[in-house]
């Protein structure tokens, strides 16, 4: 009889070979393929388990996958709250050395952060409701009355309402309902996100998109709910699958680890680019003059007058050297001429090679030059906020120093031989 094992637990990027039955592997190939490959090996009822960049959790058949970052868990618990200032809350409100596992801190990561955003109270916003009433209130609603010509009460009236039951409330009440049917939510945290639905009691309950807020432009009356809204995102999306058949659960969890180092990088450069550049995340661009072909890069920066700026993409793909790959050197290459820009750079995360300084490339036959960058994840929040600032210094000395497109060669590699590794800045490994 086939041995299953009942946990699979691995790294990202790595794998691992298990025993499995084939009900399993079909409700691991249905509900977990976000998380990992199932690859068939010489031994019979023997699979290998092959993660990638997605890391999460998953409760399937009676087995439990468990994939986690390579970067430390309090940095993927940063990257997820890029959009709060304060580093030392990090460190005073979340409990490291006793919580180990990515599933439990995230849960209790976005019920601090949710806690803290409500701590003023839900926000308020002003909604038109129309509706028919004993006595006047706000403005008649003549219209109406045209309607129904000889009804005088109830009395039609159209007026203003200061109310919690507005759109970013429904999404946030939505993702503390579906957290508390993530499987192996700890009783305590599962407390304690009760008592937070209990705050949403006037907040209507509906079915949301997980895309309803995509594109959302916060204001500074409701910047405080941008972290908890983009860990909402997150849980909505990983989602909670019940067995209709039975009471076995089903429960799955996944952070997309290339898409949030994206949104983290970008998320800095605005903030430390702003007022002189605004920053594009990924516009549609035709690289052809007919316009038939589409592209998007991950950064496009503009100066206050509208005018290119900068182009640059970021990929976590990990990188063992100081040089890209080449598929990516071909893209960026692309975006580069096709903007007319005389540099572009490649923004990796790093992944401890021998050499940590930036390398640059100058293209053959081609005013283009292309600079690496790496980020290292593995030092404290403090360190990665630096490296970000150095980035963000080094971008805006290049744009300074080449105002007119392909008419300067100078390149930022000098600049950041001198300056992103300083002896202070450098992350501990």
């Amino acid at each position: 009889m086939t041995s299953v094992d009942p946990v699979i637990s691995l790294r990202e990027h790595r794998s691992a070979e298990h025993e499995l039955t084939r009900q399993q592997v079909a409700a691991l190939q249905a509900t977990a393929s976000k998380l990992i490959r199932l690859e068939v090996t010489a031994v019979t009822d023997r699979y290998r388990v092959v993660a990638g960049s997605v890391v999460g959790a998953a409760n399937v058949a009676g087995v439990q996958v468990l994939v986690r970052p390579k970067i430390p868990l309090r940095n993927l618990l940063y990257l997820l709250g890029a959009g709060y200032d304060d580093i030392r809350w990090w460190e005073e409100t979340f409990p490291y050395d006793r919580e180990q596992e990515l599933l439990p801190a995230f849960l209790a990561f976005f019920t601090r952060s949710l806690q803290r955003a409500l701590g003023v109270g839900l926000l308020r916003t002003y909604r038109w409701e129309e509706e028919r009433l004993p006595t006047i209130r706000g403005r008649l609603d003549f219209t109406e009355h045209l309607r129904r010509p000889g009804h005088d009460l109830p009395i039609a009236c159209r007026y203003e309402e200061f109310t919690a039951d507005n759109q970013l409330n429904r999404y946030l009440r939505a993702a503390v309902r579906r957290a508390l049917f993530v499987p192996d939510v700890p009783a305590a945290l599962r407390r304690v996100l009760q008592a937070e639905l209990v705050r949403f009691e006037e907040v209507e309950d509906t079915v949301v998109r997980v895309d309803a807020l995509d594109g959302y432009v916060h204001t500074r009356l409701d910047d405080h709910y941008r972290t908890p809204l983009a860990l909402a995102r997150i849980l909505l999306a990983g989602g909670t699958i019940a067995d209709r058949r039975g009471s076995t659960g089903a429960g799955t969890f996944a952070i997309d680890m290339n898409r949030l180092f994206e949104n983290f990088v970008a998320e800095r450069l605005r903030r430390y680019l702003a007022p002189a550049f605004v920053l594009q995340r990924e516009p549609v661009t035709a690289l052809d003059v007919d316009r038939k072909v589409r592209t998007k890069p991950d950064i496009v920066l503009r100066r206050r007058d509208g005018t290119l700026a900068y182009v640059a993409d970021v990929k976590y793909k990990l990188s063992g050297t100081g040089f890209a790959r080449n598929p990516d050197y071909y893209q960026l290459l692309a975006y580069a001429t096709m903007m007319n820009q005389p540099e572009g750079m490649l923004i990796y995360h790093d992944a401890g090679g021998d050499d940590p300084l930036p390398t640059r490339i100058s293209v053959r036959n081609s005013p283009v030059s292309i600079t690496t960058y790496r980020l290292d994840l593995g030092g404290d929040p403090g360190a990665v906020e630096q490296q970000l600032r150095d980035l963000a210094a080094c971008i805006r000395e290049q744009v300074e120093s080449s105002p007119d497109a392909i008419a300067v060669q100078g390149s930022s590699i000098e600049w950041l031989r001198g300056r992103r590794l300083t002896p202070a800045a450098r992350p501990r490994r």
